[in-house]
């Protein structure tokens, strides 16, 4: 949106970029594009004795979807459209409806850099739709009928405020609203699979999901999230104590939360993403001083706590 690129520049002080992008914007020229810039594929290698062809129609419906839609009212340049891939992994078909599973991957810019951080590498096992080659895809968030395009929406305003979030600082709450209202309407719709949709099936899923980030309890993790991209890593450029400083000051801030929710769905896919950045930055610490030394030590203590499935990376890190 015109919002993040102009935060971008202002941060940095490139005063006269600000002042002739704001001219353009009072003389009403159209900045608009889609959001999303994805890629998606469909693999299908477990299915046998079905048309391949269908396969190959679905996934170009599906990229068209996903591209030519406009999904938000904000305005868009070409170069802030978000990079994000779908991969669609079905294992049987019963008719015409599949199963499989769907991998989310969503990725923005660093500042002053040609390097990307990952914003989420997410799989999704509960995925399960009905379709027939060349049936349109549609999608209506107050009435859904389409396992498949409900799936996929859920997953973009995921995206979008995985992003947003990542520039502003809170910014992200109306995609995530219209994520989880595909979610409540899904539910009560009677007409979708509900697996997936449901609220008790599974501690990880994208009722879950959303419902966690959207809560009070997961402000702090938001909050972080906004410092960790914007104060830290679009800072390393120009600073890199600087901005290592304020990835690992927030860390205790995950703690507070891990408290409330220890097996978090969110944090566990922030820690896939996040970790080896993290692990990069601590092993960057200077330790000669004995209170930088004892600042890792807590550190690493911390993050045996609140991310338990890498205790052996974080123990090599204490050596």
């Amino acid at each position: 949106m015109l919002a993040k690129f102009l935060c971008m520049w202002k941060y940095n002080g490139h005063i006269e970029a600000l002042i002739v992008l704001a001219c353009l914007f009072v003389s009403g020229l159209s900045v608009q594009a889609q959001e999303i810039n994805a890629k998606v594929m469909v693999e299908h290698q477990q299915i046998q004795g079905t048309n391949t062809s269908v396969f190959q129609t679905l996934e170009t419906t599906l990229n068209e979807f996903v591209n030519n839609r406009t999904w938000t009212v904000d305005e868009y340049r070409d170069n802030e459209r978000i990079d994000c891939n779908f991969f669609i992994n079905l294992t049987s078909v019963d008719g015409n409806v599949y199963s499989g599973n769907i991998t989310v991957t969503a990725r923005r810019p660093i500042f002053n850099t040609s390097i990307n951080t990952t914003l989420i590498n997410l799989v999704d096992n509960d995925f399960q739709f009905t379709y027939n080659e060349f049936d349109p895809l549609v999608f209506n968030k107050n009435s859904l009928t389409q396992d498949i395009t409900a799936v996929i929406a859920y997953y973009v305003y995921l995206v979008l405020g995985l992003d947003a979030d990542s520039f502003r600082e809170y910014g992200g709450d109306s995609y995530y609203n219209e994520a989880i209202n595909i979610v409540n309407t899904a539910q009560s719709s009677g007409v979708l699979f509900e697996k997936g949709w449901d609220r008790l099936a599974a501690n990880k899923n994208r009722h879950v999901l959303i419902s966690e980030i959207l809560s009070g309890e997961f402000r702090p993790y938001r909050s972080y999230y906004y410092r960790y991209h914007r104060l830290g890593l679009d800072v390393m450029a120009d600073n890199v104590n600087q901005g290592a400083g304020v990835i690992l000051a927030g860390i205790p801030d995950l703690e507070q939360v891990y408290s409330t929710k220890p097996s978090s769905y969110t944090m566990t896919l922030f820690f896939d993403v996040k970790t080896d950045e993290i692990q990069n930055i601590i092993k960057e610490m200077d330790v000669s001083d004995p209170e930088k030394e004892k600042q890792k030590k807590e550190l690493l203590t911390t993050l045996k706590k609140i991310d338990p499935s890498r205790l052996k990376m974080y123990d090599n890190l204490l050596k």
